[in-house]
C-alpha cells in the first residue's frame, strides 16, 4: 500500500511538471545516456527439453558473445544480493493512458526481489 502511495505521488509530480514550459535549448537537444561496465550479469535459468530445472552447470557449459566476440564466463552463486531497480515511464503522447497498468508495480517488485534488499527509482521522461 505504501508503494502505491509513492507511485501515485510520483505520477502526480510528473503530471504537474508536464504543465511547465520546456526551455528552447532543451527542446532541440538529444539526451544521451552512456555507461560502461567491466562486469555484465546474465541471470540464467536452464531447463531440460522436458521442462525440468538443470542444475550443477559449469561456466564451460555456456558460451556468451558480445557482437560476435566470445567473452569470458564465470558463475557465481548469488542469493539475496542487494539490487537497484529503475522504473522508467514515458509521460508524453498516449503514454499516460498506460499508467493504470502500473498499479501493481510495488507487489510485482516485492515478488521479483524476494528477500533481497532493493531500492527503486521511478523516473519519468517525455519525448519532445
Amino acid at each position: 500500500m505504501k508503494g502505491m502511495l509513492y507511485l501515485g505521488t510520483l505520477m502526480l509530480m510528473a503530471t504537474t511538471s508536464l504543465s511547465q514550459s520546456i526551455p528552447v535549448e532543451l527542446q532541440n537537444s538529444q539526451p544521451t545516456i552512456t555507461s560502461t561496465s567491466t562486469l555484465v550479469i546474465v541471470p540464467t535459468l536452464v531447463r531440460s527439453a522436458t521442462g525440468e530445472l538443470v542444475t550443477n552447470l559449469r561456466a564451460s557449459d555456456f558460451r556468451l558473445t558480445d557482437n560476435g566476440v566470445e567473452q569470458r564466463v564465470s558463475i557465481e552463486e548469488v542469493e539475496r544480493q542487494p539490487l537497484a531497480v529503475v522504473v522508467l515511464l514515458q509521460t508524453g503522447g498516449a503514454a499516460p493512458r498506460q499508467f493504470q497498468n502500473y498499479g501493481g508495480v510495488d507487489t510485482m517488485l516485492d515478488y521479483m526481489m524476494g528477500s533481497s534488499k532493493y531500492q527503486v527509482a521511478v523516473c519519468f521522461f517525455r519525448k519532445i
